[in-house]
């Protein structure tokens, strides 16, 4: 009886009617392929020694979606994989899902096929972007337990040096130059360093101003140089360890190319492929530089306003010179290292505002501002011809504000 029992029931306990879940299928295993190969210099037909070789598959550049765009592209990267060459300038790139990839080196020096893109056009590319980025890819098909022979050789990419320095003769120090690119529309854009850095349009100058740009593409470009200030704070002792410290650092200026911080004054120099451009030098009028101090105030009372932003624009194309903020503490503002010409001070979000101290304690104080009476964006034309002081830009309030005290 038990065992008559027994057996009916077994079909009960492994039968699975319509709509239970059904036993979980051990997922089928993929066989992989690899990609093998050397990749070479070819204006010296050396091997190219830990150079940075990276595949990704040839669906990820598929145009995105306009609504969908910012989630694909951001996992666009999440199927990149990267090996560096060996000393004779092999690769291995192994355990490859089977499909079609795109595959690129990046060594410095070299052209990188997505230097001559800029930033944004390779964090977020448009369609046109995309096709453009296929047309300079090479293509590789894996094949599932093959490997795939590919063997690359790298273009030398143009190169330009030269020395900073100031109007007196002293050298530019560990500040950075930089390169903005002359597009088919006309306009001037900052260049995609690649993906691993393999191209580096930035580079700090040296104790004797010097610096020296490598791995570019052909065409035009525009050098300068950004000046930035910096504070430093620390807690504990300065030297030896146990500190915390702050850092932080604000662009001043940008001279560019013919000794101006006009962009519309600027020079520029037109690189062939595999050029050498030496002599490339920006000199710094320090000597023209001056400084402009002022206020913001309202014109129903004349009070000074503690919080705003000033931008000083070019007048001749309206490009941004210098940026900076109402110091909240003395209700004023300073710009120094302001070269003469004609400018427009730009004016925007200026208030009445209460602040409190958001920075840790022993850090250098960061200020949070809550606007309580905010103030209508305004423009006033400036000559500066020497050092420029009690400038006053009389703002109205805004009419929600307007009367409030």
């Amino acid at each position: 009886m038990k065992s008559a029992f027994a057996i009916s029931i077994l079909p009960l306990f492994f039968a699975s009617p319509a709509g239970w879940p059904q036993p979980l299928q051990p997922p089928a295993k993929v066989l992989t392929g690899s990609v093998a190969g050397h990749v070479y210099c070819a204006d010296t037909n050396a091997p190219a020694r830990f150079a940075w070789v990276t595949i990704e598959p040839a669906s990820d550049f598929d145009v995105p979606d306009p609504m969908t765009q910012a989630d694909e592209v951001g996992a666009r990267h999440s199927s990149v994989e990267t090996v560096e060459t060996q000393l004779d300038g092999s690769y291995l790139l192994p355990k490859i899902a089977p499909g079609q990839y795109y595959i690129l080196v990046e060594l410095p020096g070299y052209i990188s096929p997505v230097a001559q893109l800029t930033t944004e056009d390779f964090t977020y590319p448009s369609p046109e972007d995309l096709k453009h980025i296929r047309s300079v890819l090479q293509t590789v098909t894996v094949v599932g337990g093959e490997t795939a022979r590919f063997d690359i050789s790298l273009r030398r990419g143009a190169a330009l040096s030269g020395k900073i320095s100031y109007d007196d003769g002293s050298f530019v120090v560990g500040q950075i130059v930089t390169l903005l690119r002359k597009h088919k529309d006309g306009s001037w854009k900052p260049l995609s360093n690649g993906v691993h850095g393999g191209f580096d349009d930035r580079q700090t100058t040296d104790d004797l101003g010097r610096y020296r740009i490598v791995g570019l593409p052909p065409g035009e470009y525009m050098p300068f140089v950004e000046l930035s200030q910096g504070s430093f704070s620390m807690t504990g002792a300065f030297l030896g360890s146990g500190g915390n410290y702050s850092q932080m650092s604000r662009k001043v200026i940008s001279i560019f190319l013919g000794d101006t911080a006009r962009k519309s004054e600027a020079k520029s120099v037109h690189l062939s492929e595999g050029a050498e451009m030496p002599g490339v030098d920006i000199m710094l009028p320090i000597s023209k530089f001056h400084t402009i101090s002022g206020s913001l105030v309202s014109q129903e009372d004349g009070h000074s306003l503690n919080a705003g932003g000033i931008a000083l624009l070019d007048a001749s194309d309206r490009n941004v010179v210098r940026t900076i903020g109402v110091d909240f503490e003395k209700q004023s503002f300073s710009i120094n290292m302001v070269p003469e010409g004609d400018y427009v001070l730009c004016i925007t979000g200026a208030s009445d505002a209460v602040g409190r101290n958001i920075s840790p304690e022993g850090a250098q104080a960061m200020m949070q501002l809550r606007p309580v009476h905010r103030y209508l964006d305004a423009e006033q034309p400036l000559t500066v011809k020497g050092d420029i002081s009690g400038v006053v830009v009389k703002l109205l309030p805004q009419p929600e504000d307007s009367g409030k005290k």
